[in-house]
């Protein structure tokens, strides 16, 4: 379960038991199971291998960002305010889920160019994942017959909304971006600077990813950052299925 309480990072560091990285395991499975239920019903606006194959790379994406929000909320909790409306499951499967918008909105070659290369309207088109992910969660309730949780969707439809107000796609700021969205927004940034990708000029280090968010303390949530430090700098010698990108050094 996730565990409710106010956030307060521990003041010893925190290393996982392997009954709880097998835990976790256990739960991404159940989440990679439900996730495969999205992908295979018919509610796509584009078929074909390139496009299937863009959604399993941008779900595996997902799946990076969706254990490390796993971890960090079986540390700390969420704060006592905080609606908790879904399983851990349902947490990991928002993650994993939470850019499959791209694969409607950008065709699949654009993943392999470089920044310079994409035009404006490249741009514009992927930064309208966020609400083609959000009409995908609509689109298989009304296929499923089923409800998701608001928490899934809070993290698909905020994860590049900013404190400031800079992010989009709605600008929101300050207390009116909830406490899931500010997880994923933070988590989002780290793991996308970590990942190997065509635009990115270094191959950076988790350390270097966390100390670049931690300069845009304007942007992000310092609370969560700082968690998420602890909970790093703690479990180095963990990798948890992410051998590439969990180097902290």
């Amino acid at each position: 379960m996730i565990i409710k309480g106010v956030i307060e990072a521990p003041r010893v560091a925190v290393s996982f038991p392997s009954v709880l990285i097998a835990e976790a395991a256990h739960d991404l499975h159940q989440a990679r199971m439900r996730v495969g239920d999205v992908l295979a019903a018919p509610i796509w606006s584009h078929t074909g291998p390139e496009y299937e194959e863009n959604r399993r790379e941008w779900s595996e994406h997902g799946e990076r960002e969706a254990i490390i929000a796993w971890l960090y909320l079986r540390t700390y909790g969420v704060p006592s305010h905080v609606k908790v409306d879904a399983d851990p499951v349902d947490l990991m499967m928002g993650f994993i889920l939470h850019d499959i918008g791209k694969t409607e909105t950008m065709k699949p070659h654009m993943r392999f160019l470089l920044k310079e290369q994409l035009t404006a309207d490249d741009m514009a088109d992927i930064r309208r994942h966020v609400e083609a992910g959000e009409h995908i969660l609509f689109q298989y309730e009304k296929h499923a017959g089923v409800h998701l949780p608001a928490m899934m969707r809070d993290i698909v439809l905020f994860h590049h909304e900013q404190l400031d107000g800079s992010g989009y796609p709605h600008n929101l700021s300050g207390q009116h971006l909830n406490f899931f969205g500010r997880l994923a927004a933070c988590i989002d940034q780290l793991v996308g600077r970590t990942e190997r990708r065509p635009y990115h000029t270094r191959n950076i280090t988790l350390r270097e990813a966390v100390e670049d968010v931690e300069a845009l303390p304007h942007k992000y949530d310092k609370e969560i950052l700082k968690n998420l430090r602890r909970m790093f700098e703690s479990n180095m010698h963990l990798a948890v299925g992410m051998e590439e990108m969990w180097r902290w050094e």
